[in-house]
C-alpha cells in the first residue's frame, strides 16, 4: 500500500495522552477509500470467502484467523509505515506480528453478537506492552452493531473471563 504523504505517520500528544487515559483510540481516514476498497476486494478472495462460508456465517461472527498468511494484501497492511508508525510511541520500536484476523458480522440486525471481552485474555503473552490494531472494511455504527470500548477498563486488570470453570471468552 503506498503511504501518502499527506497522511501524518506518527500520533500526537494528545492521542498519546487519550490512549494513555483511555486505553485505545480511533483514527478515521488513514487509508483512502480506494485503498480500503483493495483490502474489501481481497477479503472476498474465493480461498478466503470459502472458509466464512463453512462457519455459519449467516447466522454467527467469524473470526477467520491468520489472514496476514491468507492473502498479501494483508501481510502488507500489517506492515504499512501508517500503523506501524503509530504503535512505536505506544509500545517502542520492536513491532511483531502476532495476529491477524478477519472478523465478519451477520447482515440481519441481532444475529452475531460477540459478549463483552478483553482481547488480552486471548493473547498469549505476560507482559501488557502489546496493541491491537482494528481496521474497519465497513462502515461501523451502532445501527450495525459497531465495536464498544469501555474508556479506562484496562486500568481495572485482566477481568475474569471463567464461568463454572469454562472459558467463555465474554
Amino acid at each position: 500500500m503506498p503511504n501518502p504523504s499527506s497522511t501524518p505517520q506518527e500520533l500526537t500528544d494528545a492521542e498519546i495522552a487519550q490512549f494513555n487515559e483511555d486505553g485505545f483510540i480511533v483514527i478515521d481516514d488513514i487509508f483512502s477509500p480506494e485503498e480500503v476498497e483493495n483490502l474489501r476486494q481481497a477479503a472476498h478472495d474465493p480461498t478466503i470467502v470459502d472458509e466464512i462460508k463453512k462457519r455459519d456465517f449467516e447466522n454467527t461472527t467469524v473470526h477467520l484467523l491468520s489472514l496476514a498468511a491468507r492473502h498479501p494484501a494483508f501481510l502488507d497492511l500489517a506492515k504499512d509505515t501508517r500503523i506501524i508508525n503509530r504503535i512505536k510511541p505506544l509500545i517502542g520500536p520492536d513491532i511483531q506480528l502476532q495476529h491477524s484476523k478477519l472478523t465478519t458480522k451477520p447482515s440481519t440486525k441481532g444475529t452475531g453478537p460477540f459478549a463483552w471481552h478483553q482481547d488480552f485474555a486471548f493473547f498469549p503473552h505476560t507482559n501488557t506492552d502489546l496493541v491491537a490494531v482494528m481496521i474497519m472494511l465497513d462502515d461501523a455504527t451502532p445501527e450495525n452493531g459497531c465495536m464498544q470500548m469501555v474508556k479506562g477498563s484496562y486500568k481495572l486488570g485482566l477481568r475474569d473471563h471463567m464461568q463454572d470453570g469454562i472459558f467463555t471468552g465474554g
